[in-house]
């Protein structure tokens, strides 16, 4: 599976994800679904950082992510939550640039305890901002980076148990923060109640297996339909709350 395929369905559960939110709140299925394009788009920052480290583009990259950060925020908080501004939350593009910028760090330095600090301080960036899924989405990326540098390489069982891993301790952040507790009656009725929905990120594990570290074929439209399509869906969104 190629890097194209990966992409195409980050940005349509992504999309369904968001239709979910916005117009059918009771269709939990649609979040359900929806709870695989984060993973996906994490791994691809990770996947992301290892080229451009290689080409010496990664401050392009985490300018070029900076831009649609800005550019999202407003789209963002109104075509998702009629809200403008909103303060409490921030979208995930800042979560993406944390998490790009972490890597870029600890690539930087030797010393185990600064690598440490960077990833420390990505962390709290992201939680003190309100950014998407705060600090577990930039370990999310931290724990990409990891797979693609030590177990990218091995057999299919183990490469498929890793992101399984991955996406339960993902997932598992957000039933411990959703029930505020760390009882396993109280995380259980929680989960029955709302929270398992995001047991779809663990969808992401066999798919991110199959991936065979290719580009695929996509014309130079796709790529800027890619970077763009965050933005744009979402000003769809607020277009469509105007009307």
């Amino acid at each position: 599976m190629s890097a194209l395929i990966l992409k195409l369905i980050a940005m349509t559960t992504m999309l369904i994800d968001h239709v979910g939110l916005v117009f059918f709140p009771k269709l939990r299925w649609l979040r359900l679904i929806g709870r695989v394009s984060f993973p996906l788009y994490a791994f691809m920052i990770a996947e992301g950082f290892e080229h451009t480290e290689q080409t010496g583009h990664t401050r392009k990259y985490a300018l070029r992510l900076a831009a649609l950060f800005l550019l999202s925020e407003l789209p963002y908080d109104f075509g998702l939550y009629a809200a403008v501004p909103r303060l409490d939350h921030t979208n995930v593009i800042l979560t993406l640039l944390c998490g790009l910028l972490m890597l870029a760090g600890i690539e930087r330095v030797k010393p185990v305890y600064m690598k440490i600090g960077i990833i420390a301080l990505a962390a709290f960036a992201a939680e003190l901002s309100h950014a998407s899924y705060g600090y577990a989405g930039v370990l999310l990326i931290l724990l990409y980076h990891l797979y693609l540098r030590h177990v990218k390489e091995k057999s299919t069982g183990l490469r498929l148990a890793a992101l399984l891993g991955i996406g339960a301790l993902f997932a598992g952040y957000y039933l411990c923060t959703n029930a505020h507790s760390m009882d396993p009656h109280v995380v259980y009725r929680v989960f029955r109640r709302f929270t398992w929905t995001q047991t779809g990120v663990l969808v992401s594990a066999p798919l991110l297996t199959l991936y065979n570290g290719k580009k695929g074929r996509y014309s130079p439209v796709f790529k800027w339909v890619y970077r763009l399509f965050y933005p744009l869906h979402l000003s769809v969104f607020s277009l469509m709350r105007i009307l």
